[in-house]
């Protein structure tokens, strides 16, 4: 995660006004929770959960949140995917 670049994410972020109600996952969160399911393998909701709550110990320095299923598939549904695709 150190690879990347925060300023050019956030501008991303910004152009699309993705963390304005955000107030305890930010697309950031989102970010990292994604490519820590992408990288383990995890397709569902309820196994990437259940992931993060296993390596919440390890995760919680690299600054990956764990966060419900709930709340990850309401982000999933509301955040705007332009923000992922222009930062691509």
């Amino acid at each position: 995660m150190s690879l990347i670049n925060t300023y050019e994410f956030k501008k991303c972020v910004n152009r699309y006004k993705g963390d304005r109600h955000s107030i305890k996952f930010t697309c950031r969160d989102q970010f990292m929770v994604m490519s820590f399911a992408q990288f383990t393998d995890r397709s569902e909701l309820r196994d990437i959960e259940t992931t993060l709550n296993l390596c919440s110990p390890d995760l919680y320095r690299s600054g990956i949140k764990v966060m419900p299923k709930s709340t990850l598939g309401e982000a999933n549904e509301r955040k705007d995917w332009r923000i992922y695709q222009d930062f691509a």
